[in-house]
C-alpha cells in the first residue's frame, strides 16, 4: 500500500513539473529578433530575462562572452541561440550558453530571422536593377533549423525580388519595388501564401512592425518624419519631424511607449546630432543625448533595458560597444 502511494506520489510530482515546464516554455520566444533590433544591426536579442549580444569579439550574454568569433545576425527561439558566421559564411546554432555549436545553413545573407522552426533570410539574386542593394536584387527564402546543406537542399523562395525587414505574428515582412508606386511595405505568411501589399514608403525608410503596429521614419509628404500608420496602412499619423542623417541611417527604436529616434542637423557648418526619446502616449518628447558633430549610433532594446552605441562618425579607428543607455547617460552628465 505504501508502494502505491509513493507512485501516486511521485506521478503527481512528476506532472506538477511537467506543467512547470510547458508553462516556462510557453513564454519562450517564438520569433528571434525584433524589427527595431534589426534596423540597427541585429547585433542584439533577448529571451526572458536574458540579453545576448555581438561585439566585435565574439558572442555576449549578460555581460559574459559565450562565443569567440566574428559573427551576426543574433537571434534566440527556444533554448537556442541562432546567428551567422561571418567567416564561413553559414548559419549556426548553439545552446543558450555557447555550446554544441552546429552549422545548420551554408547561405550568403546580410539578414536573417529565426521563426518558430524556420530560418527566413534575404539571397542576393543580382536580378532585377543596376542598384545592388534594391529589393528587386533579393528573394526571401525558408529554410528549416534541422536543414544540414543548402548546397544540397534548395531553400524554398517564399518571396521573389523583395527584400527582408522581418517578421512579426505568422507574417514576414519585407520591401518591394513597384514601377509606379515605388518602394512599398508588403507582408507575406510564412508559407509563402496571401503576400499582399501595406504601403507606399520611402527609399531610405527604416521600418518597424509591433503589437499589430506600424512605425517608420522615413519621407512623408516631402518631410522626413516619424510617422505610425496601422497594419493595414490606414490612418497614417506623423507623431515628430526629423533631421535626416547624410547617410538616411537614423538610429530608431521602439521600448514599450517610448520611441527612440536619431534626429540630424546641419546649418551653415553648424551640425546638432541627437538622441531623442518620444512617448507617444504622452505626445512629450525629450533630448537624451546632445552631439556638435556627426555621430554614428546604434539603438537596441534588451529585456529590460536599452542599449547604445556611438562613436564619431570621422573615427575609423575605434570600435564602439554596446552600453545600457542608463549608464551612458550617467556617464555622458559627468563628463
Amino acid at each position: 500500500m505504501k508502494s502505491v502511494k509513493m507512485k501516486k506520489g511521485f506521478s503527481l510530482l512528476a506532472a506538477l513539473c511537467i506543467m512547470l515546464l510547458a508553462s516556462c516554455g510557453a513564454s519562450f520566444n517564438t520569433i528571434g529578433i525584433k524589427m527595431g533590433n534589426i534596423i540597427n544591426g541585429s547585433e542584439l536579442t533577448s529571451q526572458g530575462n536574458t540579453d545576448f549580444y555581438i561585439e566585435e569579439d565574439g558572442i555576449y550574454k549578460d555581460g559574459k562572452k559565450i562565443l569567440d568569433g566574428d559573427y551576426s545576425n543574433i537571434n534566440a527561439v527556444g533554448e537556442k541561440i541562432y546567428f551567422y558566421d561571418n567567416a564561413e559564411r553559414k548559419v549556426c546554432k548553439s545552446n543558450s550558453e555557447g555550446f554544441k555549436v552546429e552549422r545548420i545553413g551554408e547561405i550568403y545573407t546580410d539578414k536573417f530571422v529565426a521563426h518558430k522552426d524556420n530560418i527566413i533570410a534575404s539571397i542576393l539574386v543580382g536580378s532585377g536593377s543596376d542598384d545592388l542593394e534594391a529589393p528587386s536584387n533579393y528573394n526571401i527564402v525558408k529554410m528549416k533549423v534541422t536543414d544540414r546543406k543548402l548546397t544540397s537542399q534548395t531553400p524554398k523562395v517564399i518571396v521573389e525580388g523583395g527584400k527582408l525587414v522581418g517578421s512579426e505574428g505568422d507574417r514576414v515582412f519585407f520591401i518591394k519595388e513597384d514601377e509606379k508606386k515605388g518602394y512599398v511595405l508588403s507582408s507575406v505568411f510564412l508559407d509563402g501564401e496571401e503576400e499582399s501589399e501595406i504601403a507606399a514608403i520611402d527609399k531610405d525608410a527604416r521600418v518597424i512592425v509591433s503589437n499589430e503596429k506600424i512605425y517608420v521614419l522615413g519621407t512623408n509628404d516631402d518631410e522626413y518624419s516619424l510617422y505610425t500608420m496601422n497594419i493595414d496602412g490606414s490612418d497614417k499619423d506623423v507623431k515628430f519631424e526629423v533631421g535626416k542623417n547624410p547617410d538616411g541611417t537614423n538610429a530608431f527604436n521602439i521600448s514599450g511607449d517610448d520611441i527612440y529616434f536619431e534626429t540630424y542637423k546641419d546649418e551653415a557648418g553648424t551640425i546638432t546630432n541627437n538622441i531623442l526619446k518620444y512617448n507617444i502616449e504622452k505626445e512629450e518628447s525629450e533630448d537624451l543625448i546632445i552631439r556638435d558633430k556627426r555621430m554614428d549610433f546604434k539603438i537596441s532594446v534588451g529585456a529590460k533595458d536599452v542599449y547604445i552605441k556611438e562613436k564619431a562618425h570621422d573615427d575609423l579607428d575605434s570600435v564602439a560597444k554596446w552600453i545600457k543607455l542608463e549608464d551612458f547617460l550617467s556617464e555622458d552628465k559627468e563628463k
